[in-house]
């Protein structure tokens, strides 16, 4: 009876844990999953402020657009990385064609925080007037502390995970 009972035991413990590993693996693939204990993977402003469906939607529109415009700029950096690597690779007779990669890396990653800023000025004026302190407290400890304004705290074309 006793091996029965922890035989039972074990088979409901591996159960659990099975449903427990399979969710947190299909969280990780698929991004924000629905429900309140997966409020870590949506924006930390939404940790923060009680927002309203409008608001929240309006924010993930956004953030839909930012994310994108995020993956295109990685991937256009990780080119540029490339093309930089063959031009060094070349000495000082790459030096032009270094320069010209060098002023495309800047001008991809200008554009990109110019298109974070123009995010989070467009967040700002989804919030009310009393939610924007929250917002602006978070904003200024993210942005001192060297983070992006994406959960994972990573710029584009980071390859180390960031600086959570």
């Amino acid at each position: 009876m006793k091996q029965k009972a922890l035989l039972g035991l074990l088979v409901v413990s591996l159960a659990v844990n099975a449903v427990v590993g399979w969710r947190a693996l299909r969280r990780g693939c698929h991004g924000a999953a629905r429900g309140p204990a997966q409020l870590a993977a949506e924006p930390p402003l939404f940790q923060r402020l009680t927002l309203d469906d409008a608001q929240r939607s309006a924010i993930l529109a956004k953030r839909s657009d930012l994310m994108a415009r995020r993956a295109e700029t990685s991937t256009r950096l990780g080119e540029l990385r490339g093309e930089l690597a063959t031009a060094l690779a070349a000495g000082e007779a790459g030096r032009s064609r270094i320069d010209a990669v060098l002023a495309e890396l800047e001008r991809a990653q200008r554009e990109y925080q110019r298109s974070v800023v123009e995010h989070l000025l467009g967040v700002r004026e989804i919030l009310t007037p009393a939610q924007r302190p929250a917002f602006e407290a978070l904003l200024g400890e993210r942005l001192r502390a060297g983070w992006m304004m994406q959960p994972e705290g990573s710029a584009p074309g980071d390859r180390g995970g960031g600086g959570r």
